[in-house]
Formats: C-alpha cells, sequence, structure tokens
C-alpha cells in the first residue's frame, strides 16, 4: 500500500472546509514529537518573522522541512523555501523578512527567507519534506481562503493574524497539521504590533519526546507493528443523519469509484471521486447512504475502480466526505455496483439525504421545467408529471397555492454537469446527447427517461442534484450514457397556431428593446433622461436584438401589436423603428406605429404597430395613467394606451388597450410608505404588489366603461403583461367584470421552474362573440436564455455557436394571437368617391378631377359636419366647390359650409375639387364623419 502526505502541495489546493483548528493542549503524558511554529511576527512595513521551536528530546535536521506561503488564498504556494541546519532539542530557529528591522535580525542564528513575506490574510505551511509528497507539520491560516484571523488570549493586545505578534501558548504539543480547516487562534496569545522581545525562546509544559517525523507513523491505524487499518463502512460514515457520527476520525474505506470528477489539465472540477460500497458491502439500511466524496485530485482513479483510501472524515457545506488523504490504492478495475431507484416526487425533503454521493437512477419520464442556469452553471432543472404549474395560475393564493408549492418542491431535481464552475463549455445536456447549439438545445417540456448520476449536494448551488456526466454509467458498467438521450417532446413551432379572422390582434412583452445602447455609464434614458438604459450592451447586440424581435413578429402574422418594454426616451421611436423594420424585411410599405412619443415617466413603456392596409385609425389615442385615475398608480404600472380601429374589410371598429402593470419583484423598501401594506408579500403566492395591480386592473375596467378607452367602441380586446397569473386578484377583476379571457392559459412564462401565464388577451363583452380563436405563441418562454442576442460571458466561439437570426428566444416572454371576426358597425353615413378624370403633362404635371357624395343613412339630421380622409399618394387639393378643405400633407378635412350644413335623413350632399398628383390618383380607403366612420358606396 502506497502510503502518501497527509496534506500535499496539491491536497491543500482543495480550499476551506467546515472544521475548526484547534491546538493539542498539554495533559498528563502529552509530549512533543516534532517541530511547531511558536512565534508569529506579521507588525509594521516588513516586520515579519516566523520561530520554530523543537521541543524533542533529539536534534532535528531542517534539511528535511520546507516552508511555504499561500498569499492571498491562493490554493499553490507562493513562495517556499527548504530549510537547513539543525536546530538543537529545546531550541528554536527565527526565520524573517529580508527588509525586517534590525531588532529582528538581531537574533542569534536568525535566517532570512522569501517565504517570510506575508500578510494578515494569507496562510503559512510548514512541511516535512517537499510541496509534492511532504507532510504538513503545522500551518497559521487556511490555504485557499483570504482570511485575517482572530481570537486567542489577549496578552497586551487582541490576537490577530494582522498587525500582531502571537506567541504559541506553553499548552499546545503539536502543530495544525490541516492547512485546509477553519482556522482558529486559540493556543496563541496576542501581542501588540512589533512587539519582537519573544524571539529566540519558547516556553511549554509539553513533555520532551522521541522526535518522530511528520508521515513516518502508521497514522493512527489500530494494532501494532505493520498491521493493515482495519475497514470502516461507508454506510457507518454516513449514518442516518444529516452529518456523520465519525467526523474529525481517520478512516479506511473500500468502494467503487462512481463519479470521477477530479480533472486535469488544471481543471480540477470537483477536485475528487465519489465512493460507493460493494452491492456485497451495503448494511441494508435504507437510512444510510452506502456513498461518499473522497476529496482528492492527485491520485488518479477511473469509473469502476475499486479502491482504498484512508483519510478524516469531515463536513462540507452540507456533504460528508473523506479529506487529508493520506493513502489511494487501487485493489481492482471494471467494477459494478447497482445504482439506487429514486422518484420523484419525494416523501419529504430530506429523503435524498439517503443517497447522497451514490450512483442512482430515476426509471420514469421526467420533463424539463427550468433552463434559466444551463448556461451559467451547467443545470437543469427537471420534474415528474410534466412542467411543474405556477400555483396562483391554477388555484387561488393562500393555502392551496401554499400546498402546491410545497408539493412542486419534492417534485424537482437538478441535472448537472462535472464541474461547480461558472459559465461551462461546452453544455452538456442538449437534444439526442448533443452539446447545446442554437439548433441543438433543450426546451421546456422535453423529457429524458431513466436518467443515471452520481446524487451529489451543493449547498450554495441549490441542494440536491444529479451529476449524469462523470458517472459510472458513462464507462458503460452500468446501463445508462455519456450524456442523457432528451427526447424533443416540445419541438419549436414554425408558426403560430390559427385563430381565424379578418383582423388578427397580438401583445408582446419585448424585453427591453432600446435604440440607445446600455453602456453602462451614462444614465440618458427614461422620460427624463435621467435613467439607466436597458437592454443591448454594444451596437453588435442591439443589431443582434433587432433580426430576431423582427423575425417574431412577422412571423406573429398579426394586423396590430401591443408592445412592452419599449425604450421611453424623448426623441426615441422604438415603436416607428420595428414598424419601419417589418417593412425592410417584408418588401411591403404597410406597417406604421401608433405615434405616441414619450408616455409616463418609466425608462419603459407599452406601444402599438398596426398594418395600414388591414386596419384604419379610428381617432386619437388615449392613456390611463394616474391623472385619469388615481388607483392607476402610474410611477409603479406603465400607463396603458388605447388606440381604436377600424377594420377595413368589414367597416367594425375595435379598440386595443395595450397594458404594462407593476410586477412581482422589487418588494416595498421597510422604510417605505408602502411596507406593511396590502403590497408586501402576504405569503401567500402572489408575489408583492397586489394590490397595486389590482387597483390598476378596477380602474381600467372603469375607464373603458366609461368610453374612454380610445374612440369609445364597447369592442375591446386588452393584451399586454399584466404580471399576474390567472387565478390571482387582478385576473379575477377583470373576470368579474364580464371580459373574457384568451388565449390557452396555459404559460407565457417560466419563474423558478414554474409555469403559468403572465401575459393575456381579454375581450369585452360585446367583444367576445367576435374573437375566432386565440393562442400564446411559445417561441420564447420554452427557449434557454443563452440562445437570446445577449452576449456576456461567452466567448466568441460560444456566441457563433449559439446565436442564430430567428425568432426564438426573442424575449422572455410568449406573444398572445388573437383573432377577431368584427361584425360591421351600423355607420350614419355613407360616401361614394368618384374620380373624374386624371391625366400628367411631363411639363405641366399631373392632375386630376374628383367628386364626393355624402349621404346619411342614419336616423337623425346631421346639422354641421367635418368629413375627414387620408391619402396614400402625393394628391394635394388646389379648388374645391360646396365645402371648405383644408389639407395637411396627406391627412384631409372637408368642412360644410354655413349654408349647407344640414343633412336630413335619407338626403345628400355633394361635392368635389381639382387638385394635382405625381404617381396616380388612389381613392381614399376610410372616410370619417365628425369622428365616425362612414360606409363606403
Amino acid at each position: 500500500m502506497r502510503a502518501r502526505a497527509l496534506a500535499s502541495a496539491a491536497l491543500v489546493a482543495m480550499g476551506a472546509t467546515t472544521l475548526v483548528a484547534l491546538p493539542a493542549a498539554a495533559a498528563d503524558g502529552d509530549a512533543l514529537h516534532d517541530l511547531i511554529i511558536s512565534e508569529y511576527i506579521e507588525g509594521s512595513s516588513s516586520n515579519k518573522a516566523i520561530e520554530i521551536y523543537n521541543g524533542t528530546t533529539d536534534a532535528i535536521d531542517l534539511g528535511g522541512y520546507t516552508l511555504a506561503l499561500y498569499s492571498n488564498g491562493a490554493t499553490s504556494a507562493t513562495y517556499h523555501n527548504t530549510l537547513s541546519g539543525t536546530i538543537a532539542a529545546g531550541q528554536t530557529q527565527v526565520y524573517y523578512n529580508s527588509s525586517a528591522t534590525q531588532a529582528i535580525k538581531d537574533v542569534a542564528g536568525s535566517v532570512s527567507l522569501s517565504s517570510v513575506n506575508f500578510n494578515g490574510d494569507d496562510a503559512v505551511v510548514l512541511y516535512y519534506g517537499d510541496l509534492a509528497t511532504g507532510t504538513v507539520v503545522d500551518s497559521i491560516g487556511q490555504v485557499g481562503l483570504q482570511v485575517v484571523w482572530t481570537g486567542g488570549t489577549a496578552g497586551d493586545a487582541t490576537g490577530s493574524t494582522r498587525d500582531r505578534t502571537l506567541v504559541r501558548d506553553a499548552a499546545v504539543c503539536s502543530g495544525d497539521a490541516d492547512p485546509t480547516d477553519v482556522y482558529d487562534l486559540a493556543g496563541w496569545t496576542g501581542y501588540a504590533t512589533d512587539t519582537f522581545g519573544y524571539l529566540g525562546s519558547h516556553t511549554t509544559t509539553c513533555a520532551a519526546g522521541a522526535y518522530t517525523p511528520a508521515g513516518s507513523g502508521d497514522g493512527g491505524d489500530t494494532g501494532g507493528g505493520t498491521d493493515e487499518p482495519s475497514v470502516t463502512k461507508i454506510s457507518a460514515i454516513q449514518g442516518s443523519g444529516e452529518t456523520s457520527p465519525l467526523t474529525g476520525q481517520i478512516v479506511t474505506i473500500e468502494g467503487v469509484v462512481v463519479g470521477d470528477y477530479q480533472g486535469d489539465g488544471g481543471d480540477y472540477q470537483l477536485s475528487g471521486f465519489h465512493v460507493q460500497s460493494l452491492d456485497a458491502d451495503a448494511d441494508g439500511d435504507p437510512a444510510t447512504s452506502e456513498g461518499v466524496f473522497v476529496y482528492d485530485y492527485s491520485d488518479p482513479v477511473a469509473l469502476g475502480d475499486l479502491v482504498s483510501v484512508r483519510g478524516k472524515v469531515t463536513e462540507y457545506k452540507g456533504v460528508t466526505e473523506i479529506g487529508s488523504v493520506t493513502d489511494v490504492t487501487v485493489m481492482s478495475s471494471g467494477n459494478t455496483v447497482t445504482p439506487a431507484t429514486v422518484t420523484l416526487p419525494l416523501t419529504s425533503a430530506d429523503e435524498l439525504e439517503r443517497y447522497e454521493s451514490m450512483l442512482v437512477t430515476f426509471p420514469q419520464a421526467l420533463s424539463v421545467t427550468e433552463l434559466y442556469n444551463q448556461a451559467r452553471y451547467g443545470e437543469v432543472l427537471l420534474s415528474s408529471g410534466g412542467r411543474l404549474d405556477q400555483p396562483t395560475a391554477v388555484v387561488a393564493p393562500g393555502p392551496d397555492a401554499i400546498a402546491l408549492q410545497a408539493a412542486n418542491d419534492l417534485n424537482q431535481i437538478t441535472l448537472d454537469d462535472a464541474t461547480n464552475a461558472q459559465n461551462p463549455w461546452p453544455l452538456v445536456y442538449g437534444v439526442d446527447g448533443q452539446n447545446v447549439t442554437s439548433s441543438t438545445s433543450l426546451r421546456g417540456g422535453d423529457t429524458v427517461t431513466g436518467l443515471v448520476g452520481v446524487l451529489d449536494y451543493y449547498q450554495s448551488g441549490g441542494g440536491y442534484r444529479v451529476r449524469a456526466v462523470g458517472d459510472l454509467s458513462d464507462s458503460g458498467l452500468v446501463p445508462g450514457g455519456v450524456i442523457p438521450l432528451f427526447e424533443s417532446t416540445n419541438p419549436r413551432p414554425a408558426e403560430p397556431e390559427d385563430v381565424g379572422g379578418s383582423i388578427q390582434v397580438a401583445g408582446f412583452n419585448v424585453l427591453n428593446y432600446f435604440l440607445t445602447v446600455d453602456d453602462g455609464k451614462h444614465d440618458v434614458c427614461g422620460a427624463a433622461q435621467t435613467m439607466e438604459c436597458r437592454g443591448a450592451d454594444s451596437a453588435q447586440e442591439q443589431s443582434k436584438q433587432r433580426a430576431k424581435l423582427l423575425q417574431a413578429l412577422s412571423a406573429l402574422d398579426a394586423d396590430v401589436i401591443g408592445l412592452a418594454e419599449l425604450e421611453n426616451t424623448p426623441g426615441v421611436d422604438t415603436a416607428g423603428d420595428l414598424a419601419s423594420g417589418l417593412n425592410d424585411l417584408l418588401g411591403t410599405d404597410v406597417w406604421a406605429p401608433v405615434e405616441t412619443g414619450v408616455i409616463g415617466t418609466d425608462a419603459i413603456r407599452v406601444g402599438m404597430i398596426y398594418r395600414t392596409d388591414k386596419v384604419a385609425l379610428a381617432g386619437d389615442f388615449t392613456l390611463m395613467d394616474s391623472s385619469v385615475d388615481a388607483r392607476f398608480v402610474d410611477d409603479r404600472n406603465r400607463p396603458s394606451l388605447a388606440q381604436s380601429f377600424t377594420d377595413l374589410s368589414t367597416g367594425g371598429d375595435f379598440t386595443v388597450v395595450a397594458n404594462h402593470l407593476k410586477s412581482k419583484g422589487s418588494c416595498p423598501a421597510a422604510d417605505s410608505p408602502e411596507a406593511g401594506t396590502a403590497d408586501d408579500d402576504s405569503g401567500d403566492g402572489a408575489g408583492c404588489w397586489n394590490a397595486t395591480r389590482t387597483a390598476a386592473a378596477e380602474a381600467l375596467v372603469d375607464w373603458i366603461d366609461s368610453g374612454a378607452a380610445g374612440n369609445g367602441d364597447p369592442d375591446v380586446i386588452m393584451v399586454g403583461d399584466f404580471n399576474s397569473y390567472a387565478k390571482e386578484d387582478p385576473i379575477q377583476v377583470l373576470v368579474d367584470a364580464g371580459y373574457v379571457q384568451l388565449g390557452d392559459g396555459d404559460y407565457s412564462y417560466v419563474y423558478s421552474g414554474q409555469w403559468g401565464s403572465l401575459d393575456y388577451g381579454f375581450a369585452s363583452p360585446s367583444m367576445a362573440a367576435q374573437v375566432t380563436g386565440s393562442s400564446e405563441y411559445h417561441i420564447n418562454s420554452d427557449e434557454n436564455p443563452v440562445l437570446s442576442y445577449n452576449e456576456e460571458y461567452l466567448s466568441a466561439d460560444e456566441i457563433a455557436a449559439l446565436y442564430a437570426p430567428d425568432m426564438y428566444r426573442t424575449s422572455d416572454h410568449d406573444p398572445v394571437l388573437v383573432g377577431l371576426q368584427l361584425t360591421p358597425d351600423v355607420h350614419s353615413c355613407q360616401v361614394r368617391y368618384v374620380t373624374h378624370s386624371a391625366w400628367f403633362n411631363p411639363r405641366m404635371g399631373g392632375g386630376f378631377n374628383a367628386q364626393v357624395v355624402l349621404t346619411n343613412t342614419g336616423t337623425e339630421p346631421i346639422d354641421g359636419w367635418d368629413l375627414t380622409w387620408s391619402w396614400s399618394g402625393a394628391e394635394q387639393i388646389t379648388q374645391a366647390w360646396r365645402v371648405d378643405v383644408t389639407q395637411d400633407g396627406a391627412d384631409v378635412t372637408a368642412s360644410s359650409l354655413s349654408y349647407d350644413s344640414l343633412i336630413k335623413p335619407g338626403r345628400q350632399e355633394t361635392f368635389g375639387f381639382l387638385g394635382t398628383q405625381v404617381d396616380g390618383v388612389t381613392a381614399p380607403g376610410a372616410f370619417l364623419l365628425n369622428g365616425g366612420y362612414c360606409d363606403m358606396a
């Protein structure tokens, strides 16, 4: 059996554990058998020194020792020196910084060393032997952690590793041989900065024992002579609780390597391997795990090796481990174990403790319920029975939602890769065992059946996880595979569902579409141009974001689109930019924005774009904000935008209201007026600001009912991000008011692995019968966030593999699409427009002669009127008769003359005009009489 150093330089790179280093205090029979560090000086400037004491009965050859410095939390030595000379029994040896004060240098026999260059947050380690194979004799501080330690006994100052002299207590009989545990200054006495009077001698109450170099004994084996140490069962180490009953003890274990995460080439992965008992060695107790993690990456092992490991039992961030390893012996290869069967949902939160570090299998189909952490941490969240519902999407806030949340918590497991490193590449866990690219990434709802891997625990990363790469199934020794085979059970939609109708309306949260690049330095966005910009961090990101968004908007194939999270900065027309981009992409000139300018005070706003060949504006837009109704708090909710349209195919009017209510996060601050109000998170599942959103919903209902939304047409579609799940109060306000919730109602958003809709279409009572269909277009929430335009944390190769200028992962919200078949409105007027002649002369230009016949088709007389229309070309009226005409660009208003202002029911009024034209004459598409549409004859 090959003995190895208690803590070699490779081992100390493991980092901190939760153990605390305590000195060995003198008792009857205690004796010093090796060197200890007896004094430590970290004074002003370069006044630094280390004193070593020989309390044995023998002179010690220092040539067998190494002093090493680990600076700034390093896990490999910054400086190290091989010592020389001899230290007599009962004597000390002082080592100092070359620039130390003369008072230190004057100590008899003192020597300058480069490793005596520490600060108060560094670690110093004394080895017997060299860094590669040596044994730790004593240490100060904690390797891998940059900490100033305080405590101990106060002499004339409190103990500290910074700006103090520390003298080892007389009762300390051995050094701290584990430089990776949490350090403790117990056993040291502190003195003021630049105290040098204790150097050169040391007092001890320990007996002088025979010199026994560290690592030369049997390391605590039971029995005498050369007997092999007894083997401790892994199940006995794990015990039936969360922590080991053998913590701190030196043990020898035997088992099969079921997870190899030692890493190579400087990539230490988890810096160790998982070992599991042979099936024959299992204790049969279902409460005790048969697996344990071995923290050692310097002794190569392979999957399937039967190994013997000797080391200390520790608890590190919730995981039982074997650390401070002194021996690893491969006894045989090609061994197998039977994976433990685990199923979801779990019966309790601590059920997985019994499988810690074991090879496990989940025989059931597990669904992808979250991809948010895959690119950052290599994690995929899985659940059984399909994806997890957001509780308040399916049950009311309160006891039912709390109960469902508890059930969800027991019905998920994290699938992890082979490392705890951030931003791993390549990304494992794509479709069909492939690595992740823009075309092979998993989607929410994809499934894996028969998952096999090692059950690990990561306290700071969310708890239990299955590592399905680097486990025994990769070797072919047990069923499984190198990469789990996910089935694409939720393929990408190539186009939205057919919602029917002559007009389609969509709502889309486009996730911070800004034309002003967020450079991280200048807060120039928002209504007052004092807010931080959002969205793209570079021109390249902005170009990529725009390309994906235009593809998504085009694929929606809607006629009116309500937008949320547009930049809200003066002079920046994000809606106009998207309309222009769609025209360029489609080779048309039909898309136009509803021109609102800045809305509200936030950095983002809502907006609309529409197809001018399918609908026409029916009056001016109107806004819902705090000035309209105080219940609608517009410094939390974004003001809502209402615009009425006329369907050019049926003549029916309708109104679209775009919304974006207050989010659930950024809860009221403790010192804010809202603290302690109904806007706090009550714990019922609805999150924060529920009262604000509910009041806004009530204000919206009353506003629309009053006829103040758009032109007052009662046929209303509300779209947008309501930041409320289906069973929460704001949505129930709308439903109770008679608004019909549209869409499949399943999901448009995922948060913490739970799915529900925040984005909706709602139809007013009169509009509901005219809805032909509705659907969420699942192009975003199912997709991996790393497929977006964002280049943060990504290399050029990763960007090339992950980005595609397609519609997938344009945003984190799915758009909602609604089909409408509008009932023609009964209008009180009819217009017959006739172009009698048109001409063009190369020298004189073009002209035309047209006539309008206006008929009162209603039951009431029209007394005074304005008839308005818009040209689609460059027509310009130069002369009119029987009417007053004003023209502003393409917009024309014909006003009645005082003596011809009355049109009785069934009667007509005719007028005409001459004009110029450049590229032909086209009849106007729609006429409005006193703001209301007329039928076309």
